[in-house]
């Protein structure tokens, strides 16, 4: 289950091809609980951490996408794309 920067580098080291998080795993690795209630901003935070950890690709999950309709959950994807994929990748 990866939740954070550290155990997403385990599993890359453990030979995964590419990793995916779970969102109950970040909320709680920041101590908040399942549910959207860590925030969309804390979560990308957290997700930026993990895919900047490592060198092989990130699936993210982000709970109900931190918005009330499905243009708000498009906004999440195309405006936080750009910043995750510029973050420094471990290789």
């Amino acid at each position: 289950m990866v939740r954070d920067a550290a155990s997403a580098r385990l599993i890359e080291d453990a030979g995964a091809a590419a990793i995916a998080t779970t969102s109950a795993g970040v909320a709680w690795s920041v101590g908040a609980g399942d549910g959207e209630t860590m925030g969309r901003d804390r979560a990308l935070d957290v997700i930026t951490r993990v895919s900047s950890a490592v060198g092989v690709p990130v699936a993210a999950d982000i709970e109900g996408g931190y918005a009330d309709d499905a243009d708000g959950v498009a906004s999440l994807g195309f405006a936080e794309i750009d910043e995750l994929m510029a973050a420094p990748a471990r290789r």
